[in-house]
């Protein structure tokens, strides 16, 4: 079935002219998980820094029930047609997405000079995994012509120079984390101006555009010893805990517990048999973390 897309075009067009914005942009995304109201939580390019000698842009996570402060999650750059982003190792599982990349190593998230036949890479799945392109064509955006890169035949699923992937951010670098029922992409804007909606949503972003000044959060210093663990499992965080739930690998709840906004609890009942877990960790701003918890 063909999904129609709408599109508004914003007088943008120095940024137009870039392959990948650096600076100014927004993805705003709706997240649900099982028995829980959505939320929506955005990506945001706002400011710059020289890391191993590259100017890259800073990305942020903003959580929308406490949008004046935000999470640096790592860096984007480009070269020539591609798209490179770094992470941050003490950030990760902070947003709720899982990316299947390692910290500190710059990762091609785009690239623009594909043409049909060629493979992506999957950092998903198995180590020989690819996305083929089925097509290369253009699109008009405020009479400037960019080139669409397609992956599936369902008119869904495509790359489009200026903005990247009409999925998301991170499609195809993320895992979908345990618990989690969807994510969609609401909006993209560009120097607050509107340049994508979701035609699922309405013909509005859920809240203002980009912050004119991003105030940063401490980096959350998050804390689970021992691990491995026989008994008990002690979390430990700088933020108020709201909520811990164990999964086993297949996404089946095994406990939950509620944590009274304290920075520190003790989690008394664990899996008894032996194996890898997945510790969910809720915050009181919202924020989730997934670890790996591991049961000798």
């Amino acid at each position: 079935m063909t999904i129609l897309i709408c599109i508004v075009f914003a007088n943008t067009a120095t940024r137009a002219e870039e392959v990948f914005p650096l600076s100014g942009a927004r993805w705003t995304w709706e997240i649900r998980y099982y028995y829980e109201d959505p939320y929506n939580v955005s990506y945001v390019l706002q400011g710059d820094t020289v890391v191993d000698d590259i100017q890259r842009a800073k990305l942020y996570y903003i959580h929308h029930d406490n949008h004046t402060d935000s999470l640096l999650m790592g860096f984007i750059h480009t070269r020539g047609d591609s798209v490179f982003y770094r992470s941050l190792s003490d950030l990760v599982g902070h947003y709720p997405n899982i990316l299947c990349l390692e910290p500190h190593q710059d990762y091609l998230l785009y690239d623009f000079s594909s043409s049909k036949g060629d493979s992506i890479k999957d950092y998903c799945h198995y180590e020989d995994s690819y996305f083929p392109v089925l097509d290369v064509d253009s699109v008009k955006f405020g009479g400037i012509h960019r080139k669409r890169i397609r992956f599936r035949e369902d008119d869904y699923d495509y790359w489009i120079e200026g903005m990247g992937s009409i999925n998301g951010l991170f499609y195809g670098v993320e895992a979908i984390p345990i618990g989690m029922m969807s994510r969609r992409l609401v909006c993209f804007t560009l120097n607050d101006e509107p340049v994508y909606f979701n035609p699922t949503y309405s013909s509005e972003c859920p809240v203002p555009g980009v912050v004119s000044v991003i105030r940063e959060t401490k980096n959350n210093l998050l804390t689970i010893f021992p691990n491995p663990a026989k008994s008990t499992v002690t979390v430990q965080s700088d933020h108020p805990l709201k909520r811990l739930q164990i999964y086993d690998v297949n996404g089946t709840l095994l406990s939950e517990q509620s944590c009274n906004n304290e920075l520190q609890t003790k989690i008394q009942k664990l899996p008894k048999k032996a194996g890898k877990y997945v510790l969910k960790i809720t915050l009181q701003n919202g924020v989730v973390h997934t670890e790996k918890l591991i049961i000798p």
